[in-house]
């Protein structure tokens, strides 16, 4: 889908159909420019300050001037130029299929898809696009398979937007468990994919010290399972998560608790404790926390939810149909 992304009042959006990266005005929909890379972009563009960057399929990830669309600077992934038919369009045959994150002023995105032509992630200076670290050597790794006694030379493959949190910079691997790598120098910190055959998938979110991954809670900086939600569509909160599954929306705290281990001494672990249950919202394909609102969207509607514990009875703010199912929400200067 094409996921907004907000930012000084100017929505930006990529097109995996046209191959360009717009900007429309935010108060008024009226578009403002219009950059074209050479193969579809399909992951939300990164906005900060005055700049923009987007990864496409033709390898590259460009970083555009937030007010004109003007190139600022480009870095190309891959080791050359080379071209392959994927998904009925000419692509890099190494694509830019790690969406790009940033965090304290580097830019962190992934090019590849197949182990076996090699997995190149990047850390780059925002400002001048200058490489700060690259794991070049993460696709050929010889390791633990998803089948029990599986072993073989295949490691991660970069498929979804990069996410990054504290030490940690996480990998989503397409259905697989995302992995993790230290966000210093850009070494694979782990990789559980056989122990957690049965989770993965694109979606990553990071609250406190947890990242989730398709309703599983795990530690951050571990990588060890610590709980499981409700639903596997999940969005963040100070001190808490929200996840939705067969038409419920719950929230849960995500609080240290004294709770016995397996050899009952009493440690602080994470609680999950639900804080509350709105059911009868329907099927829900997507969630942003917004202030005091969870914002849900889904088949033919889009709903405000109070997000705070003392709405009991009247949580439901609003309710608006619009066509479709919605995937892509963002909120900023009161619009949505």
């Amino acid at each position: 889908c094409y996921q907004p992304v907000i930012c000084n009042s100017r929505v930006f959006f990529g097109s995996s159909v046209d191959c360009s990266l717009r900007c429309v005005e935010g108060a008024t929909g009226r578009q403002l420019w219009q950059f074209f890379t050479d193969a579809p972009i399909r992951f939300a563009p990164v906005a900060w300050d005055e700049r923009v960057a987007v990864a496409s399929d033709d390898g590259r990830l460009y970083v555009l001037d937030a007010a004109t669309g003007a190139v600022v600077w480009v870095h190309r992934g891959g080791p050359r130029e080379a071209w392959r038919l994927g998904n009925e369009r000419m692509v890099s045959k190494w694509p830019a299929r790690g969406g790009p994150v940033l965090l304290y002023g580097i830019l962190y995105y992934a090019a590849g898809i197949w182990p076996s032509d090699g997995i190149y992630i990047y850390a780059l200076d925002s400002t001048t696009g200058k490489v700060l670290w690259a794991n070049t050597d993460s696709g050929g790794i010889y390791m633990a398979q998803p089948h029990g006694g599986a072993n073989a030379a295949s490691g991660l493959a970069a498929q979804g937007h990069l996410s990054a949190l504290g030490k940690r910079l996480f990998v989503p691997t397409g259905r697989a468990i995302p992995a993790a790598l230290d966000r210093e120098d850009g070494k694979l910190a782990y990789f559980y994919l056989q122990k957690n055959r049965a989770v993965g998938g694109t979606s990553v979110i990071l609250a406190d010290r947890y990242m989730v991954n398709s309703g599983m809670v795990f530690d951050a900086l571990s990588g060890e399972a610590r709980g499981k939600l409700k639903g596997r569509v999940v969005s963040a909160f100070p001190g808490g998560l929200v996840s939705a599954a067969g038409g419920e929306v719950q929230a849960v705290s995500t609080n240290l608790a004294e709770k016995p281990d397996r050899k009952g001494k009493l440690r602080p672990q994470l609680d999950l404790t639900a804080l509350w249950t709105e059911g009868g919202v329907g099927p829900v394909s997507t969630l942003v926390v917004a202030a005091d609102l969870v914002v849900v969207g889904g088949t033919g509607q889009v709903m405000g939810l109070a997000r705070g514990a003392a709405a009991k009875g009247k949580r439901r703010r609003w309710r608006v149909a619009v066509d479709g199912t919605v995937y892509g929400l963002a909120v900023a200067d009161e619009r949505l």
